[in-house]
């Protein structure tokens, strides 16, 4: 497989519904760089309607056995969690009826990753700056 270089625009449209929302997130949070932008199109559920439209090329219906129509709360969710923020949300109905989501989100720069004793002695030394404060304003200096 060649190597793949993060990119700045992630768009994926109907193909949420194939996969396991989770791992694709967790590759597609790999594919993206620090500010870019993820863009998902979700199918939404329509009553009475079926999932995948009748069409003239027939192997497109051996797709319904294994479409599963994502959730956009949870995609948003899944989405959050790896670092991902909401900034637009739009629904979409065409003609026919369907409806789909169309979510934008921009990965945030990642924080320092601190380790415990890197977060315990940041504490310890703020605490002890401060106590310096106090014991000083106590002497009036």
């Amino acid at each position: 497989m060649p190597e793949l270089r993060p990119v700045h625009l992630i768009y994926g449209a109907l193909v949420f519904e194939y996969v396991d929302i989770a791992k694709a997130l967790r590759n597609l949070r790999g594919l993206c760089l620090p500010n870019g932008i993820l863009a998902a199109l979700l199918q939404l559920p329509k009553e009475g309607s079926a999932t995948v439209s009748p069409s003239p090329f027939v192997t497109l219906k051996e797709l319904s056995s294994i479409m599963r129509l994502a959730r956009p709360d949870v995609f948003r969710g899944g989405a959050e969690e790896l670092g991902f923020s909401l900034l637009c949300q739009k629904l979409i109905t065409l003609k026919s009826g369907k409806q789909f989501s169309l979510q934008t989100f921009k990965l945030q720069p990642r924080a320092k990753p601190w380790a415990p004793a890197e977060r315990h002695f940041e504490h310890c030394a703020a605490s002890r700056f401060h106590a310096g404060r106090r014991a000083l304003g106590r002497h009036g200096g």
